[in-house]
This record gives structure tokens, sequence and C-alpha cells, in this order.
């Protein structure tokens, strides 16, 4: 073996020497310098196994052209396993490559045969020119007679964040609804300019806290449902209930977390290992990402429908706890070092007095809405509940 080394250091150097002294030209052409001329002159036997047909010459054992071998070289151990290993990481790109393309062939395919509510068409007709793949649509999910409909909806036509405002109704307050819009120039205006549509999820209610049903079941079902994403005119989605405020003034941008399939507000306490537990009463989801996570888990465990999104789908990119922490403060769990996107629930937690303060116009939605029917001020400061 190290006679063959030798061998070829003393060939290189003959050679170069050639090439300097222009002794020795290949076609003409005079090469520059010891690694061209080698590539030049070396010529590579195609190699045929014992059935006659051609296969590639293997690089570690190489006829050198009309020149006699110099030598067999043997791979060594640790190259094959580098080989070995290799190979698995390039069989496991593969494997994922193929599986993200499958997931979303299923996307599409679950797109195209989604159900769509027939009185949808009908009640904004504008919303149909919208292109879904870049517009942005809040959807307010109340199937209930509860006045703060109003005052969440029109925070959402504050913040200009939305192209499409619609209003998820259930049978029984279609009529209340629309009397609500009626009543308020702002949603009254939205749907004059067709930026304001309805959608009737044909449900009475979506589950309460309390009963069989379990906690928001039917709510979870819902928004676990494909048909209910085919519904819906854009892929960027904004989820808002009756309890929910954009809060103005805030300097975060919803187009922030257009990367991520599903952002909302924190809740520290059903963190898991590698995921944020993240609310879904105030949420951005991407409708492709959402449909690819339907599409791949469909089980669906039971969990209710943020805590599958949030900790049951790793294929959804979580943002970092920080940049979810500017985007909502979910029931006052978090510290708002900033004023945020907006807001849920937010007369409940520890920071419930400081998030109002933040969020202007939470006081006036929770003085409104039914849980805090029952209220006192201590030190200035709005308590939701009976006094002690």
């Amino acid at each position: 073996m190290a006679v063959a080394a030798v061998f070829m250091v003393a060939f290189a150097v003959v050679k170069a020497d050639q090439c300097s002294s222009g002794s020795e030209r290949l076609g003409g052409n005079k090469p520059k310098n010891v690694l061209s001329m080698l590539q030049t002159k070396l010529q590579i036997n195609v190699l045929k196994d014992e059935s006659g047909e051609p296969r590639h010459p293997d690089p570690w054992s190489m006829d050198m052209g009309s020149e006699k071998p110099f030598s067999t070289f043997t791979r060594p151990p640790s190259m094959e396993a580098a080989e070995k290993g290799a190979t698995e990481r390039g069989a496991a790109v593969e494997g994922a490559v193929v599986k993200a393309a499958a997931a979303k062939s299923m996307v599409k395919q679950a797109t195209r045969k989604l159900p769509r509510d027939p009185g949808v068409a009908d009640s904004s007709p504008g919303w149909g020119r919208l292109n879904p793949a870049t517009c942005v649509e809040v959807v307010l999910i109340e199937p209930r007679l509860i006045r703060t409909i109003a005052p969440a909806a029109e925070s959402a036509l504050r913040s200009n964040e939305a192209d499409l405002l619609t209003l998820a109704h259930g049978v029984s307050n279609t009529d209340y609804v629309q009397d609500l819009v009626a009543q308020s120039s702002a949603l009254k205006a939205a749907w004059s300019s067709q930026r304001l549509r309805y959608l009737n999820l044909h449900v009475t209610d979506l589950g309460g806290d309390e009963g069989p049903i379990g906690y928001h079941g039917l709510y979870s079902h819902t928004l676990k449902s494909p048909k209910f994403w085919g519904q819906l005119a854009c892929d960027r989605i904004l989820i808002m209930q009756s309890d929910t405020l954009f809060c103005p003034g805030s300097s975060v941008r919803l187009s922030e977390y257009f990367g991520y399939g599903y952002v909302g507000g924190r809740d520290p306490s059903m963190n898991m290992p590698r995921r944020i537990m993240m609310n879904g009463g105030f949420s951005f989801r991407s409708r492709p990402q959402i449909l690819a996570c339907l599409a791949v888990d469909k089980d669906r465990p039971s969990a209710p429908e943020d805590a599958f999104f949030s900790l049951h789908c790793p294929l959804l990119e979580q943002p970092p706890a920080q940049m979810a922490d500017r985007f909502a403060v979910d029931n006052g769990a978090t510290f708002a070092a900033e004023v945020p996107l907006g807001v849920h629930k937010p007369w409940k937690g520890e920071f419930s007095a400081h998030t109002m303060q933040m969020c202007k116009g939470a006081i006036e939605l929770a003085l409104a809405h039914p849980d805090c029917q029952h209220h006192h001020w201590h030190n200035h400061t709005l308590q939701c509940g009976a006094r002690d």
C-alpha cells in the first residue's frame, strides 16, 4: 500500500514536470496544473457484472484508464458507518417529504369536498371576491343572546386587521344578531360595504362549563370539523368570542403571526414539554395548516380544541412565549409588558386589573358581559363576582 502511494506521488511529479515544460499536450491544449492534467488523462472504464450489464464503477476501486491500476482501495469501517448513517438520514428526509406532500394533497382534496352553507354566498356577495390565500377573516362565534357580540365585533373593525368580519351565530340568535348589527353604525356600515356577513352554524348552543356534553364540547367539535373551516372565506382566520376584544392603540400587527398555524394567549399552567398551551378564545389560525393537522390526526382526541391544536398537533409551529404574550392576554394569566393585540376574559386571573387598564374598552366589555353580572369595585378595580 505504501509503495503504491509513493508511486502515485512520483507519477504526479513527472506529469507536473511534463506540463510545466510543455512536453505533453493533450488535444492541443496545455493543462494548467497537475489536477487538470490528471482529470484529462483519467479515463474510467465501465465495469460489467457477471450478466454483462454495465454497472457504475466503485470510486474506491477503479481502473485508471489504460494505465495499470495503482492500487485497490478498501473502504475503512468508519466510512461504511458514515455512508450507512447518511443513507438512513436521507431515507428519513425522503419519508418526511413524502408525508408532507401527502398531507398537502389531503388538504386540497378536503377543501374541494367541503360542503358550504347554502346561505353564505347570499349573506354578503362581496366576500366572494376576496383572495382566499391573502385575505384576513375575523370570525366571531356566538350562538347565544349576548349583547357583547356588538362591542367585540366593533373592535375588530376598528383594528383594521380584517378584510371580512363573519358573525357565526346559531339558530336561536339569528334575529338578535341582525338587530345588533342594525343598531350599530359601524356594523351596519360594514354590512353595507360587504365587509360583514353572517354564518349560521345551525346549533342552539355550543356547550357550557357544566352538563353532560363536557367543557365546551360542541364548540370544540365544531372547530375540529373540516366542514366548519370549509365555510370560511379566507385562509388567515382570527377567531373571537363575545368575551374578547381587540385592544386600541396596540402596536402589534396580525401579520407578525402569519407564519404560524395557531396562536393564542398563553395559559402557562397547562404547558407540556416543548409545547405551550394557548387559549382559542382570541386566536389566529392558518386554515391550510389547521386542515393539515386535522387530516394527519383523524382520531382528534376529546381534548378542548385549543388544547388539541396547542399540545397534540406538533405539525403546527408555535411562536416563542414572549411573542405569544404580545399577541393576547388570556384570562389575565400573563402580565402584559405592552398593549397586546387582543384580550380574552380580561376580568379574570391574577393580572386582571393590569390587563383591563392596558386594553381600553375591557372594563366596558366586562360590565356588559353575563360573566360579570355580579361585580363590585375594590380599590378602584373592577371585581367580577359577588362580594365575599
